[in-house]
């Protein structure tokens, strides 16, 4: 019985590996997740919105089907050896989705720029470089709220210098988020 069927059913067939979608039935991957009715009538991408334990907002998007998660942005905040902070924001236009397990696993993605960062206590002015490394992992379970965790290092560097000047990491972040 694969695709959707618009009979209104319960979501009693967890166990066949059927997915309810607010009353509607479908397969997806052998797990089971329930989203509003007016999602699943868009065919569009599943929007979501959610906080951080560091109190902080994080959204993303999962399209119809199941393929990826797109507009990942997430806020974050990071302390550093010099006692200085880094409050920034990271975004991630693609990353893939498992539906085996329904989430996502993003480990030691890297990326590096170089400028004035106001979200830096410490630049005084300079431009500086920052390389960024990080983890997220995300779940989306059959019943209960999407969650995930994420952390980054941060190395700072004079470039004019060739010296770092401080590491910056967040610690080990959690997140939870809700269907919009």
């Amino acid at each position: 019985m694969a695709g959707i069927s618009r009979r209104p059913r319960l979501a009693a067939h967890a166990k066949s590996g059927f997915l309810c979608l607010a009353g509607t039935l479908g397969v997806i991957a052998g797990s089971t997740w329930v989203a509003p009715a007016p999602a699943l009538a868009a065919h569009g991408p599943f929007h979501f919105r959610g906080t951080t334990s560091q109190g902080l907002s994080l959204r993303f998007n999962i399209p119809y089907s199941f393929s990826a998660v797109t507009k990942f942005s997430i806020h974050w905040k990071a302390d550093c050896t010099s006692g200085a902070t880094i409050l920034t924001e990271t975004g991630n236009p693609h990353i893939a989705f498992n539906r085996r397990n329904f989430g996502w696993l993003n480990r030691n993605a890297k990326y590096s720029y170089t400028r004035v960062d106001p979200g830096y206590s410490a630049a005084n002015g300079r431009k500086l470089k920052f390389a960024v490394t990080l983890t997220s992992s995300g779940h989306i379970p059959g019943r209960g709220q999407p969650h995930g965790t994420w952390s980054v290092r941060v190395t700072v560097t004079d470039p004019s210098a060739g010296q770092t000047v401080d590491t910056c990491t967040t610690g080990k972040v959690t997140w939870k988020a809700h269907i919009i």
